[in-house]
């Protein structure tokens, strides 16, 4: 195994109105670039040539489309890149520039030239869950469909109900050692078995029930 994968460290970036740059216009550019602006990032894509999709997004206003070749001046302002292109050679460009410049850098054909991975990703509502398989592809969508099968919708809605309700534990519990003791004691396995099973309104009651009894 590789250092690359050794020491990887797992973390979730807040790209709010971030300026993230992707180099290329095919498919992998277009997955990028979704997940980019879900998360509220400023886009802006540099390719020879794209498809619809993202010529689309460009005519709506959602990212900023330049049609010609990749220019490491391209570089100047951005947080993060994304180097996407099917061309091997210009995405190990675009990761040899930005080093210099200390920024994040993905290359799709090759991460280990890079210094961040995008895990596969199930988003819940509030919940994310992510998969890293050390680059095996079909074995993180075989684990993502497990995920999918064993957490629905109800654990969403859950995951909603539960912060609802951690404003009323935060008054009425001031210090985080007492909130936290609260939570262990309430949110347990068979409570998260309950929900998985179909029984959302039982695990909520059960919930609502603790915190009444916290006004007393």
């Amino acid at each position: 195994m590789s250092a690359y994968l050794d020491f990887n460290y797992p973390l979730q970036l807040k790209l709010q109105n971030k300026y993230c740059l992707v180099i290329g216009g095919g498919k992998v550019a277009v997955r990028k670039v979704g997940k980019l602006l879900a998360a509220g990032a400023r886009v802006t894509v540099i390719a020879t040539r794209v498809i619809p999709a993202l010529q689309a997004l460009a005519q709506q206003q959602r990212l900023n489309l330049c049609l010609r070749p990749y220019l490491p001046s391209d570089l100047k302002g951005a947080f993060l890149v994304v180097a996407a292109t099917d061309d091997a050679a210009v995405n190990a460009r675009v990761a040899q520039d930005a080093e210099p410049l200390q920024l994040l850098v993905n290359v799709v054909d090759a991460p280990e030239l890079g210094n961040f991975n995008v895990p596969g990703t199930y988003d819940l509502g509030q919940l994310t869950f992510t998969v890293a398989t050390g680059g095996n592809p079909l074995l993180t969508r075989l684990l993502l469909q497990d995920l999918q099968a064993d957490y629905g919708p109800d654990l969403a809605a859950f995951a909603a109900f539960l912060s609802s309700q951690r404003g009323q534990v935060q008054r009425l519990l001031p210090t985080p050692a007492d909130r936290k003791e609260f939570w262990c004691r309430v949110l347990t396995k068979k409570l998260l078995q309950q929900v998985k099973t179909g029984q959302l309104a039982a695990a909520e009651k059960n919930i609502r029930a603790a915190v009444e009894q916290l006004k007393k």
